[in-house]
């Protein structure tokens, strides 16, 4: 039987973030509010001298800042958006389809974050893609205040290799890619 290479976990990690923003119900199902909850994450690897990289960033900006009406850039540094103008209700202006350039928010714009051994990672819940029993995956808050998703096999890795206490892992973890997350 061949040893499992180990994988050496990147330096860095490059991470664009979505608002997560959930409709709160009374009891006859009206919306009464909005439960935010923490920017979701799309990790990857931070090398900007290998020629994958600027693919994989592209593919991380249009997750993160682009929807079917619009397109995102990079200027200075910081993310933009060609967004549709919106009239005063917020609905988007479909005849004629004009554009403005909407710098996004702070707290949505891009971090590259050293990837260390940190402790206080938590497991949030479960997710299905892809139908209802297809491709189930797990939300991890990292301690830095944002969630990614990890797979089935590497939640299972973690509470198999430690003790996870009211969703709290204990012990320092590290990002060994931008969706493995293990104990150190």
């Amino acid at each position: 039987m061949a040893a499992k290479k180990e994988v050496k976990p990147p330096k860095q990690l490059r991470v664009t973030f979505k608002d997560q923003i959930e409709n709160e119900y009374d009891e006859n199902w009206n919306i009464i509010g909005k439960i935010v909850l923490p920017r979701l994450g799309f990790a990857q690897e931070y090398n900007p001298h290998v020629t994958t990289f600027a693919k994989r960033k592209h593919t991380q900006d249009e997750w993160a800042y682009s929807d079917y009406q619009d397109s995102c850039f990079e200027r200075d540094g910081k993310m933009w958006q060609n967004r549709r103008k919106r009239d005063k209700d917020g609905l988007c202006y479909l005849h004629p389809a004009e554009y403005e350039e909407v710098m996004v928010s702070e707290h949505l714009q891009p971090i590259v974050i050293d990837n260390v051994p940190l402790e206080g990672f938590r497991i949030q819940k479960s997710i299905a893609r892809g139908g209802r029993y297809n491709n189930k995956l797990w939300r991890v808050l990292d301690p830095r205040g944002f969630e990614l998703e990890i797979s089935t096999e590497c939640f299972a890795e973690i509470v198999l290799s430690g003790v996870v206490d009211e969703g709290v892992i204990k012990g320092a973890c590290i990002w060994k890619t931008p969706k493995i997350l293990a104990r150190v």
